[in-house]
């Protein structure tokens, strides 16, 4: 079902600013995220997914399809959360949650943005914020060679809280980096245990 003048495509492109970023005004209400997750060359069930279960822990009953590069006369096709016509769709997409909890922005091949509201993102990024953009950096990496610009991404949405793998991933002249090198010092026998104790 096409929406009419009154819900269209115009109320819905809100949630952005421009074609290909989220309004900061939307975000602001609702104390509103964004998780970046991998994606192919069009929706599958893993992003389908996500919009999915967002709109289940939402409480919402309907997904709101877009094509933002069509602006604001694009139509804005309803569809439940489950359909099957949610899959296989190429970018650019915006999939938007009914009552604008939630949305994702599929903007090119190799990654989406998801954005919510905290009871949104509970089913549309289960592994939460910071997990989930940390699992992004991963990918990125792993996929810079089929999709160029994915690490620019991560970096754009870095986790508030890091674990790092190994002590060359730690960034330098943090305060993590400068007891990493007080460790060292220390193993190595380059201060005693009494200047450990204290530094």
């Amino acid at each position: 079902m096409v929406i009419g003048a009154a819900g269209g495509a115009r109320g819905v492109l809100d949630v952005l600013k421009g074609q290909w970023r989220y309004s900061e005004l939307w975000l602001a209400v609702g104390n509103k995220e964004i998780v970046p997750v991998p994606a192919g060359a069009h929706t599958d069930g893993s992003l389908a997914g996500r919009i999915a279960e967002g709109c289940r822990t939402a409480g919402v009953d309907a997904v709101l399809v877009v094509r933002p590069d069509a602006g604001s006369a694009a139509p804005a096709h309803r569809l439940p959360p489950t359909d099957p016509r949610l899959l296989t769709l190429s970018p650019p997409l915006l999939l938007v949650a009914a009552g604008l909890e939630g949305a994702m922005l599929f903007s090119r091949p190799g990654f989406a943005l998801v954005a919510g509201t905290p009871s949104f993102l509970a089913g549309a990024a289960p592994e939460g914020v910071d997990r989930g953009r940390a699992r992004f950096a991963r990918y990125a990496r792993a996929a810079a060679g089929r999709w160029p610009g994915l690490e620019s991404t991560a970096r754009s949405f870095r986790p508030v809280q890091v674990a790092w793998k190994h002590p060359r991933d730690v960034s330098a002249g943090t305060a993590t980096a400068q007891q990493l090198t007080f460790m060292r010092d220390f193993a190595v026998g380059r201060c005693t245990g009494r200047e450990f104790a204290i530094k």
